[in-house]
C-alpha cells in the first residue's frame, strides 16, 4: 500500500510538470523586448501568422543579418568575416572611401565596447577578449549609419 501511494504521488507530480533536459539556456533583452531561451529541447511547436512566425522550443544555430542604408555609395561593398568568429574579425571595404568611415562595436544590451575612426580598406577587429555572445558592428559615414552587422562570438 505504501509503495502504491509513493508511486501515485510521483506520477501526479511528473504528469503536471513541464520537463526538458537542456544543455544550456538563458535570457536576453534589447530595445525591442526580451526573450528566454534554452538549448537542447527535443520537442518544439511552430506558430505562424501574417506578421511572422515563432519556433517554440528549438534553438537555431546562428543568424547573419546585414542592414543597409541608402545614404552610402551603392558601389562600395562592406564585408565582415569570419562570422561566427573566435578571435579576429575582418572588416573589408571594397574601395578607398575619402569620407571618414568609422565603426562602433556594441554588445546585445546596447553598451558601446569599441570605436575606431578613419577606417582603411581592410581592418582587423580583435574580439578575443570578449565573452561568447552576440554583438553588433555599426558602420558610420560621418554621423550617418551606413550598415549594421550582427556578429556572433564563439
Amino acid at each position: 500500500m505504501k509503495t502504491i501511494l509513493i508511486f501515485g504521488l510521483l506520477v501526479c507530480n511528473f504528469s503536471f510538470a513541464q520537463h526538458s533536459v537542456n544543455s544550456s539556456g538563458g535570457e536576453t533583452a534589447g530595445v525591442g523586448g526580451s526573450a528566454g531561451f534554452s538549448i537542447g529541447e527535443v520537442i518544439y511547436s511552430n506558430y505562424s501568422n501574417a506578421s511572422g512566425s515563432v519556433l517554440e522550443g528549438i534553438q537555431l544555430p546562428f543568424e547573419i543579418v546585414t542592414l543597409n542604408n541608402s545614404v552610402f555609395a551603392k558601389d562600395v561593398q562592406l564585408l565582415v568575416f569570419p562570422n561566427p568568429t573566435t578571435s579576429v574579425l575582418i572588416l573589408r571595404i571594397s574601395q578607398e572611401v575619402n569620407s571618414g568611415l568609422k565603426y562602433q562595436l556594441f554588445d546585445s544590451h546596447g553598451k558601446l565596447i569599441e570605436t575606431q575612426n578613419n577606417l582603411k580598406v581592410e581592418n582587423e577587429i580583435d574580439v578575443s577578449g570578449l565573452s561568447a555572445a552576440i554583438y553588433f558592428l555599426k558602420i558610420f559615414n560621418g554621423s550617418d549609419e551606413v550598415n549594421t552587422f550582427k556578429i556572433i562570438k564563439n
